[in-house]
This record gives C-alpha cells, structure tokens and sequence, in this order.
C-alpha cells in the first residue's frame, strides 16, 4: 500500500493535487525552445528539421459552417506528438536547476 493509503484509512487528511500541462504545452516560445536545443548541441539538420517543425505551424478553427482565417502559431508543442512532451521537458529543464 502506499502512504496515502495508509492515511486515509488511518482517518487522516490527504491533499492531492493534479496538474493540467496543456496550456503549459501551449506556452513554449518556438524561438526560446531552438535556443535551447542549439545550447544543447543540436545544430545542423537535426535543428533545421525541427524549426520547419515548430515554427511553419498554422492554425484554423470551424464553428459549425464557418472557418476562422489561418494563424501562423509562434509557440506551441503538439501535445500528441512524441516529440511534444520530449521538447516541454528540454524547454523547461533548467527551470529545476533554478530550485
């Protein structure tokens, strides 16, 4: 068992708490976010490929019948992408070291 497990069935007080990442996501700076993997030593191709990535992304949205114009995204990771959470992580990396 774990310990809050043990409290609750001890009558003890248990506070959780759940953290909602996707506007964290929704936050990234394309531009704060190449920085840091060229700081990191991605550079050349790798890097290039990662730009077109993130930084030639659009949006659009439809209510109903009708279609927003399209809006270039300047931050921004895809939250069901494989590379979306690997890049949150690296974007917020050195925020902990801060700690």
């Amino acid at each position: 068992m774990t310990g809050w497990t043990l409290s609750v069935q001890n009558g003890k007080s248990v506070v959780v708490a759940y953290i909602d990442l996707s506007r964290a996501f929704d936050s990234v700076s394309h531009t704060k976010l190449l920085t840091k993997l060229y700081v990191y030593g991605i550079r050349g191709d790798v890097l290039s490929w990662l730009e077109s990535y993130f930084v030639k992304r659009t949006h659009q949205a439809r209510v109903g019948t009708c279609l927003s114009s399209e809006e270039t995204l300047t931050s921004g990771v895809v939250q069901g992408s494989g590379i979306g959470p690997v890049s949150f992580v690296i974007y917020v990396d050195d925020l902990f070291a801060r700690l």
